[in-house]
């Protein structure tokens, strides 16, 4: 949902089938399947469990809303511009998140009540009965009920009481520890088609406690799986890739990595992040630079340098196929398209200006007849950086300009109008960054006027 994305952040509950073979998993396996044998020698009634199942319900969720308002370092997951944030909730934020979870967990449990009162408890109660005689409140076995209910009640207090100081210390993820409790929904969910199943005849009263009772199973086994690995991600230690800075998730909030192997804790510096998003989408050189500029890094690691260039062989030879195919593209070409099926790409060499296609693993050189071979007009409605400039330089003819920082250009062949522009980063004192913009054909005036 996106908006409980933007408020409340995502959640990765990173469970794996190995989590169910742990010992404290199979024991709560084992209790339940003597309960679920116990329920089926024993005849249970289903409406009794799923209202046992309700009142227990209701009061995890009062202990839960007080766990979110007691709990120590909550934070929320959030990815913006391809940036993955994690920012700690003020204390307004927890409140709200709190009553949000209250509202909705109590709305829930409101319709299950006026459910089971109305379509599930009464009706059954007369049908497992076997008689046509209409059963009244009266006939439920209310005190037990409330006994079941009274002895968990003080079993969740005294855990509560138990983990409070020990929650006080952790950190989680606001998603997690808001829907944890939502597992609980599942079976009762279920229980609306059972009931209905069972009012018309199609499952027997035994099955339909089976049903319920598994459903009961997998959401205690999910939400003891959940406790006991935490409400907090589980953040792998980030992997720098050498060539460009990024932000990356540690325990301790987002973390600026930068090449070298530095690392600069963001939690504090919002204003940082900020103008991180606000580049995210430039090349790696430019978000390189202006995070040192950012930062004030005078002597900061600088890139590893690039491979040598591969010796021209263009003059040489027509066709290279195998590993070299692909290693001299690389090493030495210069891309320009690849086809829409993806199998095809056209290349050039930046010192003969020599095409060539890779099909099938194999660069086999095509001879233009004339530089409208080289055209990309048609294809491209914008190039940035360096292939900008060498696009506008090579193939376009200058129009009109204001002095360097903006020029119009024209294609000779298809009289394409362009407008390279060069845009000066303010935050730091930085080279300007080159951007070639297709120009629409109605716009006859001209384009350096304000």
């Amino acid at each position: 949902m996106q908006i409980g994305d933007q408020y409340l952040g995502r959640a990765n509950w990173n469970i794996s089938i190995r989590d169910v073979f742990n010992p404290s998993v199979l024991s709560l396996l084992a209790s339940n399947a003597v309960l679920i044998i116990w329920a089926l020698i024993e005849r249970w009634p289903l409406p009794f469990v799923i209202c046992v199942y309700w009142a227990q319900s209701v009061i995890i969720g009062i202990f839960w809303f007080l766990t979110i308002l007691t709990y120590g370092r909550i934070y929320k997951s959030c990815s913006v511009d391809g940036y993955e944030e994690y920012s700690t909730l003020k204390p307004t934020d927890r409140a709200g998140a709190a009553l949000i979870f209250a509202l909705h967990y109590g709305v829930f449990h409101a319709f299950y009540l006026f459910w089971m009162l109305r379509s599930l408890l009464l009706p059954m109660m007369n049908r497992m009965s076997g008689g046509d005689a209409e059963i009244s409140i009266s006939d439920f076995p209310l005190w037990t009920l409330l006994i079941f209910t009274g002895i968990f009640f003080i079993s969740r207090l005294f855990t509560f009481i138990r983990e409070r100081k020990e929650y006080a210390r952790n950190q989680a993820n606001i998603a997690k520890l808001t829907f944890f409790p939502y597992a609980r929904i599942v079976p009762m969910h279920a229980a609306t088609f059972v009931g209905a199943s069972l009012q018309k005849g199609n499952i027997t009263p035994q099955s339909a406690l089976l049903f319920f009772l598994l459903l009961k199973t997998g959401a205690d086994v999910f939400m003891h799986i959940v406790q006991k690995k935490g409400f907090a991600d589980d953040i792998e230690d980030p992997v720098i890739d050498g060539s460009a800075p990024r932000v990356a998730a540690t325990p301790d909030g987002p973390v600026l990595l930068m090449p070298g192997g530095q690392r600069i804790l963001l939690a504090d510096k919002p204003e940082i992040v900020q103008k991180l998003r606000n580049i995210a989408r430039f090349p790696k050189d430019i978000r390189l630079q202006v995070c040192q500029g950012l930062l004030g890094i005078k002597n900061a690691p600088q890139q590893s340098p690039p491979p040598p260039e591969m010796k021209c062989q263009c003059s040489q030879t027509d066709f290279i196929e195998g590993q070299s195919a692909q290693k001299y593209a690389d090493g030495h070409l210069e891309w320009l398209e690849t086809a829409d099926d993806t199998l095809t790409s056209r290349y050039i060499c930046p010192e003969t200006r020599k095409t060539w296609v890779m099909v099938a693993g194999a660069l086999k050189a095509e001879q233009p007849e004339s530089d409208e071979a080289l055209c990309r007009c048609a294809q491209i409605e914008r190039l940035d950086g360096k292939q900008a400039q060498r696009y506008a330089k090579e193939h376009l003819k200058a129009v009109e300009t204001d002095g360097g920082w903006r020029t119009t250009y024209i294609c000779p062949y298809t009289d394409k109008r362009w407008l390279l522009d060069y845009t000066k980063i303010t935050d730091v004192n930085l080279a300007e960054y080159a951007r070639l913009q297709a120009v629409p054909p109605t716009n006859e005036q001209s384009l350096l006027k304000p």
